[in-house]
């Protein structure tokens, strides 16, 4: 299903668009299964590594998973499962921030950019 489209009552502004956003309690293995254009996934202060599947059954083409991952109590490990295509697992040091935005090619969320705080 389109999120818009050129009929009237339709617009391509971007106004339809939706967002979301979700800051889930730290747990060993995470679910992210964004259904928004933009997803905002953001769980509590990691206190030890972390397995994020991805599920990308409600995705449309070129939806956006936004996710930021924080630290605690040493360097946490993210590894990345399911519907997502990383390079590589992504590590936020204690106290310190890692993100990573992945966009849904129509297959899978596949990685576009990472930041890893200093």
């Amino acid at each position: 299903m389109a999120r818009f489209g050129t009929d009237v009552a339709s617009t391509n502004t971007g106004s339809v668009l939706n967002y979301e956003a979700s800051e889930p309690a730290y747990a060993a293995t995470l679910t992210a299964a964004p259904d928004a254009y933009t997803s905002y996934y953001t769980p509590a202060a990691l206190t030890g590594a972390l397995t994020l599947t991805v599920d990308a059954t409600s995705a449309q083409k070129y939806d956006n998973l936004h996710c930021i991952f924080s630290g605690s109590g040493g360097a946490r490990v993210v590894t990345f499962a399911g519907d997502a295509v990383v390079a590589g697992t992504l590590t936020a040091a204690s106290a310190k921030q890692a993100s990573i935005t992945l966009v849904f090619d129509g297959t899978s969320y596949v990685e576009a950019s990472r930041f890893v705080e200093p």
